[in-house]
């Protein structure tokens, strides 16, 4: 029996057990965490700073995340200066460590940056990046401003110092992104405690500004980082307008003319870039009618012809620049609705007809075969002159039953007819009166440029 139960346990119990152990280890091993050699994307920036400048240490990716770092630096010699420990957190994986160049970093020389994760165990050492640390620039001065932050394009502006300490400056722009865009000044020199530089220009065509916010980034002494931020906006020159403007008509045809005037405009300006545009498709501009200055004396005026650059059943207005200013608009818009002279038939027939307001502002009017017609007019001309036929016709029937009255001489049909006919006219009198009341009040309920004038 137990040699039995020796051979069972030999022969099946140990080759399972072995097999199920190398399985175990196979998923262990499987599941071990793989440590990253570093984290992704380290660097330190600035590269160059001055003592008691900032410096920032950054890395990203780290696996696993949320996990225990070490970044590490190193004097110029090699030599082990600081150990910064840390947690990321639960979950995350970015690393962001700012930490001031003094101290033990104030001696000029390159520091080197390394960062283990995780820390510890299992992390790699490795170098991220270094950064040299200089004497220059540590002048400065306490306060450094700018004459305005807020200029219109091509007016001038000042840069002050007060507090001084440094010999010289130098002046860089950037945009409002921090973008590097070009040095306004270089070795600026410094003499006593406060400073104030010669006006620099922002007029676009003479120099790199243009109408955008920017930032004016001071560094004194050969400073590596800037030690004033300032912001400046540009903005454009104001519109100058004119108080008045007109279109005459404003309803035009393409070939014909139509003319613009201004009035009230600003004493000695020129006026230039005169456009017209489409309001009805995103304000498009379709022709130029000046770009060249033209002096004018408060009033100015222009004759557009309406060509085939402008379409049938369209708003169009006109834009116009005094002295380079920002575009101002016409106060109003002109119209274009068809041919200056009638088409044939087949055209005529072809096209639609439109509703439109024409040149009389007072007066609406419906265009039809290219021809404007008086809408209220006709109307109120065709209703008046129906009142006075009713009228007449009312009268003359009166007339008529009063006669056969007259002359029925008794007899009962000829009195039965006058009845009828004088019945009809009162009951056309009655009608008449009732739909003049009725459409008093209509007319009352439309708006003003359609309400009818009967003129009676």
């Amino acid at each position: 029996m137990s040699r039995f139960i020796k051979r069972l346990i030999t022969s099946r119990f140990l080759p399972t057990l072995s097999a199920l152990v190398f399985a175990l280890l196979v998923v262990a091993v499987k599941d071990a965490p793989v440590f990253a050699v570093d984290c992704l994307n380290g660097s330190v920036s600035p590269p160059v700073v001055n003592v008691g400048d900032n410096v920032t240490v950054t890395a990203d990716g780290c696996d696993p995340p949320g996990d225990h770092y070490a970044i590490q630096f190193y004097a110029p010699d090699g030599t082990l200066l600081q150990t910064q420990e840390g947690d990321l957190g639960i979950g995350n994986t970015s690393i962001s460590y700012v930490f001031v160049a003094n101290g033990v970093f104030s001696s000029p020389g390159t520091y080197g940056v390394t960062l283990t994760y995780p820390y510890p165990p299992g992390g790699t050492e490795t170098g991220i990046g270094s950064f040299d640390v200089t004497t220059a620039g540590t002048g400065t001065c306490t306060s450094t401003s700018l004459s305005t932050s807020n200029i219109v394009s091509g007016d001038p502006f000042e840069i002050s110092g007060s507090g001084c300490n440094a010999s010289s400056a130098e002046f860089r722009v950037h945009d409002s992104n921090g973008g590097y865009q070009f040095t306004l000044a270089t070795g600026y020199a410094i003499s006593g405690n406060t400073y104030t530089t010669t006006p620099f220009d922002t007029d676009p065509s003479t120099t790199n500004f243009s109408i955008d916010s920017y930032e004016i980034r001071v560094y004194y002494d050969g400073a590596g980082s800037a030690k004033a931020l300032l912001p400046l906006v540009i903005t454009a020159t104001p519109s100058q307008v004119c108080s008045s403007t007109s279109w005459s008509p404003n309803l035009t045809a393409i070939g014909s003319d139509i003319v613009f005037s201004a009035s009230g405009c600003p004493p000695n300006v020129s006026v230039t870039d005169v456009w017209t545009v489409d309001t009805t498709i995103y304000n498009t501009q379709v022709a130029l009618l000046t770009d060249s200055t033209t002096d004018i004396n408060g009033a100015f005026s222009y004759t557009i012809p309406i060509d085939n650059s402008y379409s049938v059943d369209q708003y169009y207005t006109l834009t116009y620049t005094l002295d380079n200013s920002a575009a101002a608009t016409a106060a109003s818009n002109f119209r274009v609705v068809g041919y200056s002279t009638p088409p044939g038939l087949l055209e005529t027939i072809n096209r639609n007809a439109y509703a439109v307001q024409c040149p009389n502002a007072s007066d609406t009017y419906f265009s039809i075969f290219d021809a404007c017609l008086d809408f209220g007019g006709a109307i109120g001309t065709l209703i008046t002159w129906i009142m006075i036929l009713g009228t007449l016709i009312t009268g003359v029937k009166l007339a008529i039953g009063a006669i056969q009255m007259l002359f029925s001489g008794g007899d009962p049909a000829k009195l039965e007819s006058a009845r009828d006919t004088l019945t009809d006219a009162f009951l056309g009198l009655t009608f008449m009166v009732i739909a003049w009341v009725i459409f008093g009040y209509l007319n009352q309920s439309f708006p003003a440029e359609w309400q009818i004038n009967l003129g009676i």
